[in-house]
C-alpha cells in the first residue's frame, strides 16, 4: 500500500504531521482508543463529537478487516486546530467495495458506481455484516462534518455541502475512506448515530477519571 500517495494526496498542507497507525484483528482497539484517547486530550474538541466518532471509527476500521478480504488496513488522523476540524483516514489493498458487495447475490448486478452510493445506505452488507458503520458514519458528517470521500477502484465518491457525486479517477486497489469532521459542533450523538454512544464513550474512556475524583 502507498501510504505516501495518500499523505500527499489528503495531508500535504503545512500544518501539525498526521498520526499513522496500522491495524488488524490483534490491534484494532487498541488502535482505536489510543487515537481517541489522544483526541479527547485536546480541549477544543467537544466530547459529544468524540462520543460520535468513536463508534464510526471503529466501524470503518472493522469494515476492513471483514470486508476487504485483508487482514490489515492503515489509519492516518490529524487534528487541524486552525480548521477545527478532524481529518480521517482508512484504507485497504483489499478487494474494493464493488467485489465485496457483489459477493451478496442481493448487489450481483450493481456496476461500481453504484456500489458506492449504495454503501451508505442502512443494512447494506455482502452479508457478513451489520451493513451500518458507513451509513452512521454519513448521518454524523451530515449532522457535524464537512466532507466524506470514498473511493475504491475506479471510482471516487464525494459528499460535500449536501451534494453526493460520484467520478471516474485513478485506480485505487482496495477501498479509501476519508472524512472531515467538525470538531467545535454540538448535537446529541445517539440521535446522530442511532445507537448509544454516550454510554459506550463513558464506558470506555471517562470511568477512570471519575474514580479518580473521589
Amino acid at each position: 500500500m502507498n501510504i505516501g500517495r495518500l499523505i500527499q494526496k489528503y495531508f500535504s498542507n503545512d500544518v501539525q504531521q498526521p498520526v499513522i497507525e496500522m491495524f488488524d484483528d490483534d490491534n484494532i482497539v487498541t488502535v482505536c482508543h489510543s487515537i481517541i484517547e489522544t483526541l479527547k486530550n485536546i480541549s477544543e474538541i467537544e466530547i459529544c463529537v468524540l462520543e460520535a466518532f468513536n463508534y464510526c471509527f471503529y466501524e470503518i476500521l472493522d469494515n476492513v478487516l471483514v470486508h476487504s478480504g485483508k487482514t490489515c488496513g492503515v489509519t492516518i488522523t490529524r487534528y487541524n486546530k486552525s480548521k477545527s476540524l478532524i481529518q480521517v483516514l482508512v484504507a485497504d489493498d483489499g478487494v474494493g467495495v464493488h467485489k465485496s458487495l457483489t459477493d451478496n447475490k442481493i448487489y450481483g448486478h450493481i456496476s461500481e458506481e453504484q456500489a458506492l452510493k449504495i454503501c451508505l445506505e442502512d443494512k447494506v452488507t455482502d452479508g457478513k455484516g451489520m451493513g451500518f458503520g458507513l451509513y452512521s458514519t454519513m448521518n454524523l458528517i451530515q449532522r457535524g462534518g464537512l466532507c466524506l470521500e470514498i473511493h475504491s477502484g475506479h471510482h471516487v465518491l464525494k459528499y460535500f455541502n449536501g451534494v453526493i457525486d460520484v467520478k471516474e479517477c485513478d485506480f485505487w486497489q482496495g477501498t479509501i475512506i476519508y472524512l472531515e469532521l467538525k470538531s467545535d459542533e454540538e448535537y446529541d450523538s445517539d440521535k446522530v448515530i442511532g445507537v448509544d454512544c454516550q454510554s459506550n464513550f463513558e464506558d470506555n474512556f471517562l470511568d477512570e477519571n471519575f474514580e479518580n475524583l473521589w
